[in-house]
């Protein structure tokens, strides 16, 4: 990533909910777009009938526009005076531990991806854009950032490091309990200082590259030039990548009796009880040791059975001699390789593992997961340890794609919170 053109990032005018306090504002907040169930959409609503979710996730794209408009015109979103950038930090706790996370809210110059400026690790799918694009047409309007990471800048961790002991502009606690602060950087200096830092620094996506492809295909449409993005370091001690686990149904080949059997000539196996009252007790301790297990371990529960699985591939099956196709070593050897390539499609013969199959759900709540193949719902969960930033980074050096659902960034930043709106003049 070394020595490539880096796409402006500007500064813009945000424009940000009016509301009387802290509890008002946090009922007007939702998460992205593609986290909400209808459920969920409609409890947002009945809390707010101005929240968010009316305009990510509208009854129809004109109507989104017409709302948006409305908001402002009637004083409900008021915008920022001058441009800026935002300094965005979320904090959350995880196993006891506090982590906070600072990033740099941005309007960053729209580049495809040939020309090596704005660099993707997962693929995107038709239908998801055309939705994102269809918003973005109607409202001229970014809700949520893209997440991108970047690899180091003294510059950014000074001005950061300014404005941290000032009060935030916003601040609000999502469902989650994740506190979002906000701070606005409006100083000529530090902005321009920012700017000419960036102009060699490419960016990775780490989260939504269906909103930034959608960008794109309206840029095409009418030359827009800039997305909204957050710019965060990826040597962040506080970037916390999660792990996406996969339920599985509906494959003959699944069953009590012969699951064991189809994968045991390739990995190890250790077992425990997961017996009731025992299984929610014994899902923690089951994670510390998959977490300190080597790479290629994954956890495995099957329906009506009372263990639970770890099973590591066996030293003298290397995954490269394992999975076909023209993939470098390093994408082989990364754990959602081998269950998609090997796994799923070798063992199990599930063929459509991505984008709507049946065979396969994706989840990150493991309780919830879990209750579903004791229920029944699923024949088998498969769980995983999270994706390294530095697998993330090799992989796409390597101008390869990473498997589809390899990485979930936490947290992610909420929409609604800072929306950046263009017009004529763009910014």
């Amino acid at each position: 990533m070394d020595n490539l053109p880096m796409p402006a990032i500007v500064p813009f005018k945000a424009y940000y909910f009016d509301a009387r306090d802290k509890k008002e504002l946090e009922q007007l907040l939702a998460p992205p777009h593609d986290v909400i169930s209808p459920a969920e959409r409609s409890a947002y609503l009945r809390e707010s009938r101005d929240n968010i979710v009316q305009i990510i996730l509208p009854d129809s794209y004109p109507k989104a526009g017409e709302i948006l408009n409305k908001l402002i015109e009637t004083g409900r979103l008021i915008q920022q005076k001058s441009p800026a950038f935002y300094i965005y930090k979320t904090k959350h706790y995880q196993n006891g531990e506090m982590h906070e996370r600072y990033g740099l809210l941005a309007i960053v110059k729209l580049s495809k991806f040939s020309e090596k400026q704005i660099i993707p690790h997962e693929r995107t799918f038709k239908k998801v854009t055309e939705g994102r694009y269809n918003l973005f047409r109607e409202t001229h309007a970014n809700f949520n950032p893209i997440f991108f990471i970047f690899n180091g800048n003294h510059t950014y961790t000074k001005v950061i490091q300014k404005y941290k002991p000032r009060n935030p502009f916003l601040v609000v606690n999502d469902r989650d309990k994740v506190e979002h602060s906000v701070w606005v950087i409006d100083d000529a200096l530090d902005i321009q200082d920012l700017q000419d830092s960036f102009q060699t620094i490419p960016l990775l996506i780490a989260d939504g590259h269906h909103r930034y492809t959608s960008a794109l295909m309206l840029s095409d449409e009418n030359g827009s030039k800039y997305v909204l993005g957050l710019l965060v370091d990826m040597n962040d001690p506080n970037l916390s990548v999660f792990p996406t686990h996969r339920l599985v149904r509906y494959v003959s080949k699944i069953n009590t009796h012969t699951i064991v059997n189809h994968i045991k000539k390739y990995f190890r196996f250790e077992a425990y009880d997961f017996s009731e009252p025992k299984m929610l007790n014994q899902l923690t301790k089951v994670l510390e040791r998959i977490r300190k297990m080597p790479q290629n371990t994954f956890g495995l529960f099957l329906y009506n059975m009372n263990t639970f699985f770890l099973i590591t591939l066996r030293e003298e099956f290397p995954p490269e001699s394992l999975i076909g196709g023209e993939f470098s070593n390093e994408w082989k050897r990364l754990d959602v390789s081998i269950l998609h390539e090997f796994i799923f499609k070798q063992l199990l013969k599930i063929e459509q593992y991505i984008d709507d199959s049946e065979n396969i759900a994706y989840i990150k709540n493991l309780e919830e997961a879990v209750q579903s193949v004791h229920n029944g719902l699923y024949q088998a969960l498969f769980i995983l340890n999270p994706t390294k930033v530095e697998q993330v980074l090799q992989i796409t050096q390597g101008n390869e794609i990473m498997p589809h659902k390899s990485t979930y960034f936490y947290p992610k930043p909420l929409s609604g919170l800072i929306i950046y709106k263009w017009g004529p003049n763009e910014v």
